[in-house]
């Protein structure tokens, strides 16, 4: 049996050409996250009092919110509630990846939402009740 030629090539330098012949007029969909993230927005803000944030991008963005106490509490950011069941020193809430966790690991299971809160656009409020102390909020905001 004699061999396949393509394009004047033999065995598996002619498949590789086909290949590259059918892959030529390939179309690819890329779906990327365009955000260019604000530099002050990466910067934690403390708040030792319940207060409003305020979102200077017309985006929302999700937050990192560190939450400080020694015991459970209610936070409160804009229209979402989250009840904390316990807090070993802190708790932080991811709000891109929904986890909350601390240095000992996920704390997901002491946490009771509905969904982890954005910052719109403007000022949200933030408050809290219970054996909470204070918040740090890393507001993450970005534009295009």
């Amino acid at each position: 049996m004699g061999s396949l030629l393509v394009n004047g090539l033999s065995g598996t330098e002619g498949r590789l050409s086909s290949l590259w012949d059918s892959l030529k007029n390939l179309k690819l969909t890329f779906h990327c996250k365009p955000q260019r993230w604000s530099v002050a927005g990466q910067k934690p803000v403390r708040m030792d009092a319940p207060g409003t944030i305020r979102n200077p991008f017309a985006f929302a963005s999700q937050p990192i919110i560190r939450v400080y106490g020694d015991s459970g509490g209610v936070l409160y950011v804009g229209d979402n509630t989250i009840t904390i069941h316990s807090i070993d020193q802190y708790v932080d809430l991811n709000c891109e990846t929904h986890n909350a966790y601390n240095a000992g690991g996920f704390c997901n299971q002491t946490i009771l939402s509905e969904d982890f809160p954005e910052l719109a656009p403007g000022s949200t409020r933030i408050a809290w009740t219970g054996g909470i102390s204070y918040v740090e909020v890393t507001p993450r905001w970005w534009t295009l």
